[in-house]
């Protein structure tokens, strides 16, 4: 059932929350997919995260996208990072939302027995 679900994690310019945010996920062992979507500036963040063996726990993808200048590029990415997702559910998260994965798991429950929803 963990590979139904991606978090959309969407970040910029606040590299110390999305550090945070990764550790999180790797301490606990975050059983679902993450896709990393980054309008920030910093250069030294996408090098640290293309780098999936920091986090090996951690099942993601990392991508860079121009710079949030506007709510157009933020809401561009969003859109283009949801079309790059495969798994049939997905949840956005910013940088400093941490979910549980019993509360997942239990979302994912019942959307499969209520798929008016």
């Amino acid at each position: 059932m963990d590979k139904d679900l991606t978090v959309l994690l969407i970040t910029k310019d606040r590299e110390r929350f999305l550090y945070r945010w990764m550790a999180y996920a790797q301490d606990i062992q975050f059983p679902f997919k993450v896709y990393i979507a980054d309008g920030g500036k910093a250069e030294n963040t996408a090098h640290h995260f293309t780098n999936t063996s920091n986090y090996p726990s951690v099942d993601y993808i990392y991508r860079k996208y121009p710079h949030d200048k506007s709510y157009r590029e933020l809401y561009s990415k969003v859109v283009d990072a949801l079309k790059k997702i495969e798994t049939p559910y997905a949840v956005w998260a910013d940088d400093d939302d941490f979910y549980f994965p019993k509360g997942l798991r239990k979302s994912i429950e019942f959307l499969k027995k209520n798929p008016s929803f």
